[in-house]
């Protein structure tokens, strides 16, 4: 054993200025462990092959050490399959695989680090078997939940997969959910997963006053506004909340859904408010800068997002975005489905429903809509709620994880 702190490689392929949910934990993260994290991560986009936009200038922001390769993986192939293909597919991954391993030993040996983690199970898992290999050297793989329930694209790697989380020394789950399904569909040994929560940036997401700027763009003076700030992707349950809406706008005129964002399932969206003539009452922003988060979460009068299992068995592994609408002082409503039980209490900082249901979200919505008194007590608890669910404190749960592998020899 020894008291020295220990160090930790971060390892993972989604990571500023790749933009995602798990890009932007692993960088709370490592910005909230003292210097003790050093990051490992790619140069270029894995979908273009073109180099990051911006990243040099990101590193140099950054207090702690980034250090970044051409490739974690190798880029995917679109040439025609043949054993000529396959063969330079092959070769290609072992070329790149030699020269991750070659980044991790000479960082470790350069910071002195015990203990790495792996943020990337499907492309990344075979690090954990790798140092086995490695006399003292601990792994940790980072489950954030699609990984290993999604099976559409990921099932002729379940055995690698299970593999990889056999040879880690700790997993860690970002919710009570994602470690159930560990167990049940992977046989990860209970013992060594550890749930991290999410954690929300409170330096960025808080209460602010409503910008009239923003009230005037969207047309929102006098209205009650309900809102979803989210990729608009199918399992988000978006297109349920407009079935839901159609229900509640007779009775309410005044009311206007205001969805932040965009993503592969917004025409399908915008040809479904068409087809409900829910024209008057929906308003599409398109992406926004993150700065500007806070700045929308304050448009709304609650939040809504109720996420549901998709039959490939995609689900939402925590929610964060829960999280980050309670520190701006907003109620919420999520699905029940997937993590997100975490990141709400029911009857207490928002309202669960069932995802598939329409009736039962168009009565969450009302709910919230005609009783203000219990939508303000919700939005005060889960406020009180995300300020004692801040990145520092997460960052300390895992390197205390880091420290506990660290400090002892295999």
């Amino acid at each position: 054993m020894t008291d020295r702190p220990a160090k930790c490689l971060l390892i993972a392929r989604n990571f500023p200025p790749v933009i995602g949910g798990s890009a932007m934990v692993y960088d709370q993260l490592a910005s909230h462990a003292g210097g003790r994290i050093v990051v490992l991560t790619g140069r270029h986009d894995i979908e273009t092959g073109l180099e990051l936009p911006g990243w040099r200038g990101l590193d140099e922001s950054r207090a702690y050490p980034i250090a970044r390769v051409d490739w974690l993986r190798p880029r995917e192939s679109r040439r025609r399959p043949g054993l000529l293909s396959a063969g330079a597919a092959l070769l290609a991954d072992y070329w790149t695989r030699l020269k991750v391993t070659a980044a991790i030993l000479r960082l470790c040996l350069t910071h002195d680090i015990r203990v790495v983690c792996i943020g990337e199970l499907i492309s990344l898992g075979w690090i954990a078997s790798a140092l086995r290999l490695v006399p003292g050297m601990r792994s940790i793989c980072f489950i954030h939940g699609e990984e290993i329930t999604t099976e559409f694209g990921y099932r002729r790697f379940a055995r690698n997969r299970a593999r990889s989380l056999r040879h880690a020394d700790a997993v860690v789950a970002v919710s009570s959910y994602t470690r159930e399904q560990l167990v049940a569909l992977m046989g990860t040994d209970p013992a060594k997963i550890e749930v991290i929560n999410n954690g929300v940036d409170l330096d960025r997401f808080r209460p602010v006053a409503e910008r009239a700027d923003l009230v005037a763009r969207y047309g929102l003076a006098g209205r009650r506004t309900i809102l979803t700030i989210s990729r608009l992707m199918e399992k988000k349950g978006i297109d349920s909340t407009l079935y839901a809406l159609a229900g509640l706008v007779e009775a309410r005129p005044d009311l206007c859904y205001l969805i932040v964002g965009d993503g592969e399932f917004r025409a399908a969206l915008e040809a479904l408010v068409c087809e409900l003539h829910l024209e008057g009452h929906v308003v599409f922003t398109g992406s926004v800068k993150v700065e500007e988060l806070a700045d929308h979460y304050a448009l709304g009068d609650f939040f809504v997002m109720p996420n549901r299992r998709m039959p490939d068995g995609d689900t939402e592994g925590f929610g964060l975005v829960f999280l980050e609408a309670n520190a701006c002082r907003k109620a919420v409503i999520g699905g029940r489905d997937g993590g997100v039980v975490d990141a709400v209490v029911d009857g207490e900082t928002g309202l669960l429903v069932n995802g598939h249901s329409i009736e039962s979200i168009r009565a969450a919505m009302a709910a919230l809509l005609d009783d203000p008194e219990r939508r303000d007590r919700m939005a005060e608890a889960g406020y009180r709620r995300a300020l004692g669910s801040g990145w520092p404190s997460r960052a300390d749960q895992f390197m205390a994880l880091v420290d506990r592998l660290g400090g002892r020899a295999r």
